[in-house]
């Protein structure tokens, strides 16, 4: 039996993940990130070959177990273990030195929606499953992307699918597992007895994935992508480019609708948001989340970055992907010679907030303006 377990241990290359708490409303759990983010600022949270007594991290350590009430036997390895969530999820950095841009944003959030949409995103680019406060994570990849895209291809997956991508090293394939690759990975875990032996696992694995609750969803053990008929843009095909990811489209999207929100305010309710252009509040189906420089031909850092997106109805979009439109620097629209005169006359009367006019997202609209014949090209 024991030479049995050697040979499979061979075998045990997986993504393995563990998690203090994956209760993300918890208030003490949410504090507990704040003491974290606020010490890295203080530049007094970990600190290598620290001579101090008690050290920073002891420290930091001492507050997480006195805002969770833990004894001194369980309390150092609990508060481990907490700090070491919040960076296995993407929040917070090794070695604490730095946390993601949206942490901040993430905790002041106005709104569920909000700090969902920012939870997703910081996660869904900054996982790091094996990293700790000490150790960065080995795999420079993004596992979660790659599960997403997995999905997306096999439209369902269940506990077992799911165990046979956790032993699959992404690496070693094009982006995603086809049906094929998943049925063989499948097989695989099979073969070495992984499903039993490694059952908690993939609980630890499903906990994890609520970070992404807001796109995603177990039914009967199943998981599935969350019905959004908003959504049908994302799925457009490209000459250039492998299709659209789907949970990083809806996220771009959601992050834009927060910006229109902090800008313009709410809508009535949480199936409408507002348009950049009209200011009009408008069904979420009918609203999309329009890139700048177009997604087939930008290069990648620029495919979700927000500010190359605009959140326009879908009359305002289509004359805006399609060239016929565009924005100055103040935000007026300029529009081509073959605009029907019906929407000449609603563009002129509308403009982008100047709010929505960052230094980047103008150089966006310049780019778009180039490209569209708005604005002669400077090489």
């Amino acid at each position: 039996m024991n030479y049995k377990n050697r040979i499979n241990q061979k075998y045990e290359e997986y993504w393995k993940y563990t998690a203090a708490k994956t209760n993300f409303k918890n208030p003490k759990f949410l504090k507990s990130l704040l003491l974290i983010i606020d010490a890295i600022d203080e530049r007094d949270a970990y600190v290598q070959n620290d001579n101090k007594n008690p050290s920073s991290y002891e420290k930091l350590q001492g507050k997480i177990i006195k805002l969770n009430n833990w004894d001194k036997k369980n309390g150092p390895p609990n508060a481990r273990k907490e700090i070491n969530t919040w960076i296995k999820n993407g929040f917070v950095n090794p070695q604490l030195k730095t946390y993601h841009p949206l942490t901040r944003l993430y905790l002041d959030s106005s709104s569920e929606f909000e700090r969902n949409t920012y939870q997703a995103k910081i996660f869904l680019e900054n996982n790091q499953f094996n990293a700790s406060v000490k150790n960065k994570d080995s795999y420079e990849g993004n596992r979660v992307k790659f599960l997403l895209r997995t999905l997306q291809n096999n439209k369902k997956l269940n506990n077992e699918e799911l165990l046979a991508i956790m032993f699959t090293n992404p690496e070693k394939y094009n982006d995603f597992l086809s049906i094929d690759q998943l049925k063989e990975r499948k097989d695989f875990v099979r073969k070495i007895g992984a499903i039993n032996r490694k059952y908690n696992q993939v609980s630890h694995f499903r906990s994890m994935l609520k970070c992404l609750d807001q796109y995603i969803v177990f039914i009967d053990n199943v998981l599935h992508f969350r019905d959004d008929d908003d959504e049908i843009q994302i799925i457009s095909k490209s000459k250039n480019k492998p299709p659209r990811s789907q949970t990083e489209q809806q996220i771009y999207r959601d992050m834009l609708i927060i910006e229109s929100n902090k800008v313009l305010g709410l809508a009535e309710n949480n199936s409408r948001c507002k348009c950049m252009l009209s200011n009009l509040p408008m069904s979420k189906a009918k609203i999309i989340a329009s890139h700048i420089w177009a997604y087939n031909k930008c290069d990648d850092e620029a495919e979700y970055d927000v500010d190359n997106g605009l959140l326009l109805g879908e009359n305002a979009d289509y004359y805006f992907d399609s060239g016929k439109i565009s924005f100055d620097d103040n935000g007026k629209v300029l529009i081509s010679d073959n605009v029907p005169d019906e929407w000449r006359k609603v563009f002129i009367t509308q403009s982008l907030n100047k709010a929505f006019l960052n230094d980047k997202r103008k150089d966006y609209l310049k780019k778009h303006r180039q490209i569209n014949g708005f604005e002669k090209s400077i090489n």
